[in-house]
């Protein structure tokens, strides 16, 4: 059986993850911060919030 490598969101870098939320409405952004310590770390970069506000 052929193995595959798993693609996951939390492995791309910092950086990508934070620009990815800049498209997420505030809802989205609440939600995707409650699924790992990671997305929540970039969903508390202070700009994100300032541009939904």
């Amino acid at each position: 059986m052929e193995s595959r490598e798993t693609l996951s969101l939390d492995r791309l870098p910092f950086d990508c993850i934070v620009t990815l939320c800049e498209y997420f409405s505030a809802e989205d952004l609440a939600r995707f911060g409650r699924v790992c310590t990671v997305f929540h770390e970039a969903t508390q970069v202070g700009y994100l919030w300032r541009q939904v506000c």
